[in-house]
């Protein structure tokens, strides 16, 4: 696919090798990395799939019209669940954002992982008080047409885990 050079983040997984997972002849044994990337290139077919693109996943988990292939639904499940528990102790959260972010940035991917909707106030107070998460840029982001004041920019720190857990409902 072309995207390894792209992203942030990267752990395996899991193995699948459920004997009846491919209706080929043969038994295939596969390797699931789970990756994460802010701003990731288009992805490239390969000899087995000519043409890949990226689409939401809750449409690739219903809609019919672009079913996924043999266990790949099942694969993206296990990744899509791994995110949601990795992002409530982690910080991998971050690897979602550019290298300089606000918090509302930071907040709407938990929002989008989680499928809810966080106090800003609540989310702001626990990232600031968890040590190493995320550290101040000294700027501010772009004055926004809303007015009000800009909001501060912020990188990704030096913990990996996050001190206060943040919760999902």
């Amino acid at each position: 696919t072309g995207l390894s050079k792209n992203l942030g983040y990267l752990e395996q997984l899991g193995t699948y090798g459920n004997p009846n997972r491919d209706p080929r002849e043969e038994r295939v044994i596969s390797i699931a990395y789970f990756g994460i990337g802010p701003a990731l290139n288009d992805p490239v077919g390969a000899s087995d799939a000519s043409h890949a693109t990226f689409m939401p996943v809750d449409q690739l988990l219903t809609d019919n019209e672009n079913q996924l292939a043999f266990d790949h639904d099942q694969i993206l499940r296990d990744a899509i669940e791994r995110a949601r528990a990795k992002i409530e102790y982690s910080t991998i959260a971050t690897r979602f954002c550019s290298e300089e972010f606000t918090i509302s940035e930071l907040r709407k991917v938990y929002e989008i992982i989680w499928n809810t909707s966080l106090d800003a106030g609540n989310f702001q107070k626990k990232v600031l008080n968890s040590p190493g998460f995320i550290e101040d840029t000294g700027k501010n982001a772009q004055s926004s047409t809303t007015g009000g004041r800009p909001a501060k920019l912020y990188r990704s720190g030096a913990a990996s885990s996050i001190n206060l857990p943040i919760r999902r409902n």
